[in-house]
């Protein structure tokens, strides 16, 4: 085999990495020529001409691709910072919701970063590097799926109302969503270090610090997020259905509302909830399994831009404004006062209304859920 084919893994020991496939070799399973050629040890699949490497791949991309993937993550982890350092900066803002959006973007954060920036020149580096990033965005999917829950809760039950303990809540959802990715990568990372299966699982490769083979890659980390993808899809679907029959039931008292303006700010809401639910997945999963060109290029561009999304979703709205206007003295108090004091009338309101059920995803949406020139409570917009 031609020695460009290899690269020096570990100097100190005599260790050679075949770049295809990220196979390490020993210095006892390999020889170098005089002629620039390296003789191997037969571990590969067997052709009847020559020993060939058959390498198997979930997510690869192209340099475009790359480009695309790396300009997209920058702009995400700005916004990331932006979303975490709003909800940091303002007590108003937080309440259960807010807190469960920031542990989401805590993990995509973490997971983007490492993806983005970390590097593969040491080995034991990059299987670091790698067990992080599986462990971050597993946990993604995890918070996205306890945000699904929670808006479900919310929004997506009429009947059967009952108090719940938010700090309770809000202490279960962290032991699921930071716990859960464990029960995946503690058995991975055995699996790493004993190679005492046939399971070809290895964290880290010579062309990034991930999982290095692709059907390893599929079933630990692929077919998982699969799973929480789904629920997040019902979950959903109820939730919509929920908000649905309240926009019903609430249209009567706006009839001087049109139903155009009426379907827009319904499909704002929606909008708004499919950005923390991971929905653009899909198109990796599609683009992976039928190696159309285009749905990659929608994937990366969706998926790396998912804290902009965000961002747009929950920060770009006049209250979230006029309190960094009044933060960064840009306006009077009076008017950081206003924003700080509606969005506590509201909860106010909401907490106090017989049969209502609010939590902080109604300040944040409260803008799409009343309906122009109404002068109502968000009680009686988001009645249930």
């Amino acid at each position: 085999m031609n020695v460009s084919l290899f690269r020096s893994w570990n100097p100190s020991d005599g260790m050679m990495k075949y770049i295809p496939n990220g196979h390490v070799l020993k210095p006892a399973e390999y020889f170098i020529t005089s002629n620039d050629e390296i003789l191997v040890c037969n571990f590969f699949k067997q052709s009847v001409v020559r020993n060939v490497t058959h390498t198997e791949s979930f997510f690869e991309y192209s340099k475009a691709q790359t480009i695309v993937s790396i300009v997209g993550s920058l702009l995400s982890l700005i916004a990331v910072i932006l979303t975490f350092l709003t909800y940091a900066l303002f007590a108003s803002l937080r309440n259960r919701a807010s807190r469960l959006i920031m542990n989401l973007i805590g993990a995509i954060f973490l997971g983007q970063f490492l993806l983005l920036f970390g590097g593969n020149e040491n080995e034991n580096a990059c299987t670091t590097i790698a067990v992080l990033a599986h462990y971050a965005w597993l946990a993604a999917f995890a918070w996205m799926n306890a945000l699904a829950f929670d808006l479900n809760r919310t929004f997506g039950n009429t009947d059967n109302l009952q108090k719940v303990n938010e700090g309770m809540s809000m202490f279960l959802y962290m032991i699921y969503a930071w716990g859960s990715p464990f029960l995946i990568v503690i058995p991975c990372l055995v699996l790493h270090f004993c190679q005492c299966t046939q399971v070809n699982f290895k964290y880290g490769s010579v062309s990034a610090c991930w999982i290095s083979d692709g059907t390893a890659n599929l079933l630990t980390f692929g077919v998982p997020a699969a799973i929480f993808l789904l629920f997040n899809a019902i979950l959903f679907g109820h939730t919509v259905a929920g908000i649905r029959s309240t926009k019903r039931a609430t249209a009567r008292l706006h009839q001087d509302t049109s139903t155009l303006k009426r379907t827009t700010k319904e499909l704002l809401i929606y909008i708004k909830i499919a950005s923390l639910m991971g929905f653009t997945w899909i198109f990796g999963y599609v683009a992976a399994f039928t190696g159309i060109e285009a749905l990659w290029y929608i994937f990366i561009i969706l998926n790396s831009l998912q804290g902009v999304f965000i961002f747009i979703s929950f920060i770009c709205n006049r209250r979230v404004g006029l309190l960094w206007s009044e933060k960064l003295k840009l306006s009077g108090p009076k008017a950081a006062q206003k924003s700080s004091t509606s969005g506590k009338t509201y909860r106010h309101r909401a907490a106090y209304a017989p049969g209502t059920r609010m939590t902080g995803y109604c300040s944040s949406m409260q803008s799409d859920l009343q309906q122009d020139g109404s002068d109502q409570p968000l009680k009686e917009e988001m009645k249930v």
